[in-house]
Order: C-alpha cells, then sequence, then structure tokens
C-alpha cells in the first residue's frame, strides 16, 4: 500500500502563506497607537492625583491654622505622643515657700532684683538663703537655687563683683532635658509639676516658639544640672550650672521692715553697700546691725557706740584669698581717755561671716615673757613674744602706778598691711599712763577663719 505524506512546501506556497500579510510597518503602526493610549490614561491618572493632592494640601493648612489658633486642640494632639511614658511628677515641692520670722545666723537675706521667678516671687521679694544648704543635703528637682550668675564682671557692680539670682532646678544629671510646645521633657517623660509648663494651663497666655523654646535639647553630664526660672522667657540665665555655681538654697522668706523708718539709722553708705544701726541703744551702745550689700541683706548682732563720730570704717579687701573681695567692717566698741577700742568683723559678698580671732587674747597668749619690776629709783619693763624681747627703763617717779606686766590692747587699730593682709596694731603700756610699744599683730586665712600668725613690735620711746 502506497503511504501519503503531506507535502507542506506546496502548501506554504500557497496563499496565506505565499504573501507577507503583517508587515513591519505594521507592527510600528500598532505600538504607536498602544502608546498614545498608555499616555492618554496615564495623564487622566496625574489630573486626578494632582487635583486630590491639592485638596490633602488645603486640609492640611487648614489644620495646621485651626490647630495653632486653639491651645486646647494643640494639648490634645501633642497629648497623644505622651500616651505609653510615665510622667516624671513632682508633687513635694511647694510652690510657696514658708514664711520665717527672720534669718538663722548662718543664713543671709536675698532681695529678688528681676521677675524671672514673679510667679510666686517678685521683684523686691526677701528670700532666706541657706549657703551651708547642700554641704549636708542633695539637690532635688524643684529646689529654688542660688547661684552666681553667668554675665560679664563689667555688669555686676564696684570691683566687678559676681551678682546673684534665684532659679529653679529642672534637669538632674545625667537627663535630657527638653522643652516642647510650652512643655518641659525629662528624656521624652512629660514633667509634671506646678513648673513644668510655660502658661501654668493659663489659656490666655500665648507663647511664641522664642518663648516656649528656650533651648535646643540638651544632655546633661555627671555633676550638671539644668536651671531656669518660672517665668521662662525673663529667665537670663537659664541654662546648665555645675555643682559649684550653686551657692545656696531659698528656703524660705520673710517681709523686710523698710529701712526709712525711724526704727533704724543709716551707719555708713558707700555704693552699693549700707550698715544700718537699730535705734533703742543701750548705754551708747547699738546692739542690731543690718548690712546690705547689691541685692542682699542680713542682721547681725554686733555692738558699736551710737557716738556719730564713730561710725564704722568699711575696706574690701580679698582676706581669704578667693579671689573675690570680703568687706572688713571695723566697729568702735569704746572710746575715753587713754582707750580707744574697736572690733572687726568680715562678710563675704553672700553676707557669711568669716570668724576673726581676738587680737588680744591672741598676743597675750603668745607672749613668752611679760614682767615690769623696781630696781631702786628705776623700773624695768619687758616684753618678749614672736620672737623678739623689748625692754624699756622708766624713772620710778614717772608713774604714780605700774602694772605687774606690760599691759596689751587698750588702743585697737584696724587696718589692711601694704601686702594686703588684715593687722591690728595694739598699744602696749607699763602703767595707765606710760605708753610702750606698738604691737603689729598680722592675720591670714586658717582652717576656716582667720588667725594671727605674726606678731611684731616697734619700739615708739
Amino acid at each position: 500500500m502506497k503511504r501519503t505524506e503531506s507535502d507542506w512546501t506546496k502548501r506554504l506556497e500557497k496563499r496565506p502563506f505565499r504573501d507577507m500579510q503583517f508587515t513591519t510597518g505594521m507592527w510600528e503602526q500598532v505600538e504607536e497607537r498602544l502608546h498614545a493610549a498608555k499616555q492618554k490614561r496615564n495623564r487622566r491618572i496625574q489630573r486626578r492625583l494632582a487635583g486630590g493632592g491639592l485638596a490633602v494640601v488645603a486640609l492640611f493648612m487648614i489644620a495646621a491654622v485651626a490647630l495653632w489658633a486653639d491651645p486646647s486642640l494643640q494639648a490634645r494632639l501633642f497629648g497623644r505622643f505622651d500616651q505609653g511614658r510615665s510622667p516624671i511628677v513632682d508633687t513635694s515641692t511647694p510652690e510657696m515657700l514658708p514664711l520665717l520670722q527672720e534669718a538663722e545666723p548662718s543664713m543671709f537675706i536675698h532681695e529678688i532684683s528681676d521677675d524671672a521667678m514673679a510667679w510666686s516671687y517678685g521683684a523686691g521679694t526677701a528670700l532666706v538663703i541657706d549657703p551651708d544648704y547642700y554641704s549636708a543635703h542633695a539637690v532635688s528637682r524643684g529646689d529654688m537655687i542660688y547661684y552666681k550668675r553667668k554675665v560679664p564682671k563689667a555688669e555686676t557692680g564696684p570691683g566687678g563683683r559676681y551678682a546673684y539670682s534665684v532659679m529653679r532646678v529642672i534637669g538632674m544629671p545625667g537627663e535630657r532635658v527638653q522643652i516642647r510646645r510650652n512643655q518641659i521633657y525629662i528624656d521624652n517623660h512629660k514633667l509634671e509639676a506646678f513648673y513644668g509648663n510655660g502658661t501654668r494651663g493659663r489659656q490666655d497666655i500665648q507663647l511664641d516658639e522664642a518663648q516656649s523654646a528656650l533651648a535646643d535639647d540638651v544632655q546633661l553630664g555627671e555633676g550638671e544640672y539644668y536651671l531656669l526660672g518660672d517665668i521662662w522667657w525673663r529667665s537670663g540665665d537659664y541654662g546648665v550650672f555645675s555643682l559649684s555655681e550653686l551657692a545656696g538654697k531659698a528656703v524660705g522668706y520673710v517681709k523686710k521692715q523698710p529701712k526709712t523708718t525711724a526704727s533704724w539709722v543709716k551707719q555708713y553708705h558707700e555704693g552699693e553697700f549700707v550698715i544700718y544701726a537699730e535705734e533703742g541703744a543701750e548705754s551708747g551702745m547699738y546692739r542690731r546691725y543690718e548690712v546690705a550689700w547689691r541685692d542682699m541683706a542680713k542682721n547681725f548682732d554686733w555692738r558699736g557706740t551710737d557716738n556719730p563720730s564713730y561710725t564704722p570704717q568699711v575696706m574690701l579687701a580679698d582676706v581669704d584669698h578667693d579671689k573675690t573681695v570680703e568687706a572688713v567692717i571695723v566697729m568702735v566698741t569704746g572710746y575715753g581717755t587713754g582707750v580707744y577700742e574697736k572690733e572687726v568683723h568680715i562678710v563675704r559678698e553672700n553676707l557669711t561671716e568669716i570668724p576673726v580671732a581676738d587680737p588680744v587674747d591672741a598676743a597675750q597668749k603668745a607672749v613668752t615673757k611679760a614682767q615690769v619690776r623696781a630696781e631702786g629709783e628705776r623700773v624695768v619693763a619687758e616684753l618678749a613674744i614672736g620672737g623678739q624681747t623689748l625692754t624699756e627703763e622708766y624713772a620710778a617717779d614717772d608713774a604714780e602706778l605700774w602694772f605687774e606686766e606690760p599691759g596689751i590692747g587698750s588702743i585697737i587699730e584696724f587696718r589692711m598691711d601694704e601686702e594686703g593682709y588684715l593687722t591690728a596694731d595694739l598699744s602696749v603700756f607699763a602703767s595707765p599712763g606710760m605708753y610702750m610699744a606698738d604691737l603689729s599683730v598680722r592675720y591670714d586665712w586658717k582652717d576656716g577663719e582667720l588667725i594671727p600668725v605674726r606678731f611684731a613690735i616697734t619700739d615708739r620711746s
């Protein structure tokens, strides 16, 4: 049987395979039409997206304006970011310090001169400052700190002395302090305290960005604290302070008695330094004084004559070598024939008092030999102190009464010597009327007080 096979060659020679029906040009036309359709479709999509985008932008702008104009809406919206983070709460810090009758002897009065704390304490408030508080206590958040201002020395008064002010502790060592939208945050945790919000919740106060965000986020290091006034936009010195710059804590306030009343008498006034004496002198002596230095004041139980011819003498000097001046105050405590006695008091610029050893007591303890003896018609007086010995001879009838040993200190003067040391000049007498020599007592700073370190005799015969 004959097998039949397909003749593909003959079939391909016939239509439709003989002539090419779909040319390259046709393909190009199809591609152009498809591309045009795609572009048309893309333009429709772009127009729709553009219209929707403008609508979104418009809605966003309307929402932003509404948010800016409505503080309560801000609080509700931004409060959502705080959700899930437990706040830092301070309920132990009192908004008002206690009213005290007076400052304790170791404390002093600071009169506020600005309004950084004016939510509670305006200019003129007399705060009681404990300068030694942080030597026995740790710094706590919310403490009202008495600090040395970070201002040029030329702006702080005579002698280039620093001025002081008060602010509140906001941030503690190692924390990150943030201020956003009138609110203080610590390590991204909201600070819930009466001082934690710039407006204290009052809707009538509107703070702009410069007032509500006083600084960029601040990372505190070891021993560093962030201080800020309660009224942020009036806090000129806010920022980071070291422990050494914290000069005390405000522990209360007092109602100061104006010194314009008749109960106080001005005894000394030079620049920003004033001394008042309280009236009611007993036996010709004032018993209470007040020292006012710049924006601080403090009362002292000192003695001084009420004789207007013998008002206090004041010298400014760095007696404790701390590169800041102290006030050396010399008070006349006795005067008369052969008697002119003075006492010295030294106060730092924060009005804490520096102890000063009594020069007469110190000299008497330092004497190694003292005698007045009769030798026939002569009297010999001898005094040995500080490695020096002075011997004087007198006729026996030069005085009706001779001491058994030279007397020291019926006349006392205080001065600053040429090297800047406090010096007491004491008189030495062999009899009530027989002046023998001068004894100079130089002081120096040691172990927290001024003590005599050198005695020198000057023969005045």
